[in-house]
């Protein structure tokens, strides 16, 4: 069977709701998807790439029966808009960051739960996070931003929100546990 053929074939059949049609199409353009994300977003193809992948598994149904044979340009158009939109969120962020305070002035409204020993002490574990992984939790828990209003902020879903609240105090509490 020709190539096109088989991905027609695979496109009516997870258009149909067939999730391993649908994995099946995703091993065969997962290379091109990544040919044109990675260019755009280097260290953060990964998660893009993830993401046209669940953007494709939602939109595929929408797909006409006259596109499947362009079906790998709709999926390659879902990956330069999702990494444009990355990179712009990127840079938005940055931006942002220069001008927020700094944890420490986030960690001052909370000055009488801790003594200076153990304030310095979160400090320093809150420093050795990531940024991606210490903004949800300053906004979250010295800040006191519900999860939607963060993830506004964050330019995220909720879902992807609680999944960076979850590992950034898993990693919290590793590093705590390190300084004793």
């Amino acid at each position: 069977m020709r190539p096109i053929d088989e991905t027609n074939r695979l496109v009516a059949k997870a258009r149909a709701g067939c999730r391993r049609s649908f994995g099946s199409l995703w091993k065969l353009h997962e290379r091109r998807v990544r040919a044109v994300v990675e260019p755009i977003l280097r260290e953060a193809a990964d998660d893009v790439v993830q993401d046209v992948a669940a953007a494709a598994l939602v939109g595929i149904g929408a797909l006409r029966d006259d596109d499947a044979g362009t079906f790998d340009a709709w999926l390659r158009s879902i990956a330069r808009n999702r990494a444009r939109s990355a990179l712009g969120r990127r840079r938005r962020t940055r931006s942002t960051e220069a001008s927020e305070p700094p944890v420490e002035t986030a960690l001052a409204g909370d000055a009488n739960t801790f003594d200076a020993a153990q304030r310095d002490e979160v400090r320093r574990a809150l420093r050795a996070l990531p940024q991606r992984l210490r903004a949800p939790l300053v906004l979250r828990y010295w800040r006191g931003r519900s999860g939607p209003e963060i993830a506004s902020q964050l330019h995220t879903t909720c879902g992807s929100l609680r999944v960076s609240l979850c590992v950034a105090l898993r990693r919290l509490r590793k590093n705590l546990a390190r300084c004793g």
